[in-house]
């Protein structure tokens, strides 16, 4: 899938590095350490803008793209009772039907940004 959406499969991994390689997928092993100079690293050697763009959001369980959104009717179903409590809206990936929500994972993350300077713009998703 990579190769057919022309991206580039990241890793620290020398293992996965040499199976990429050998099999001719576009691949870069990441060399820093830390999380976050890992995404300095990567943002600087493809010139990556440093941003959030939700439109571009992937499932991290199966990379899908597309996401439905619901609120808490929705899913009851899905998640535990303090997540209904504490949230009001919920995504779904239409693939693997994974649920996500603004949680303290969210915010941890959108933290990390600010730290490493990243804009942090237009935070709705699909």
């Amino acid at each position: 899938a990579a190769k057919l959406d022309r991206r580039v499969i990241l890793t620290k991994t020398g293992r996965l590095f040499a199976k990429a390689v050998k099999m001719g997928l576009p691949c870069y092993r990441v060399m820093a350490a830390k999380a976050t100079d890992q995404v300095l690293e990567v943002a600087r050697l493809f010139r990556i803008p440093m941003g959030v763009n939700q439109r571009s959001a992937r499932c991290v369980k199966c990379n899908n793209k597309e996401f439905e959104k619901f609120g808490r009717e929705g899913a009851a179903s899905l998640v535990t009772e303090k997540e209904l409590r504490l949230h009001d809206e919920f995504w779904q990936c239409t693939c693997c039907l994974h649920v996500y929500w603004k949680g303290s994972h969210f915010k941890n993350q959108m933290s990390q940004c600010e730290d490493l300077g990243i804009a942090v713009q237009n935070l709705t998703v699909r």
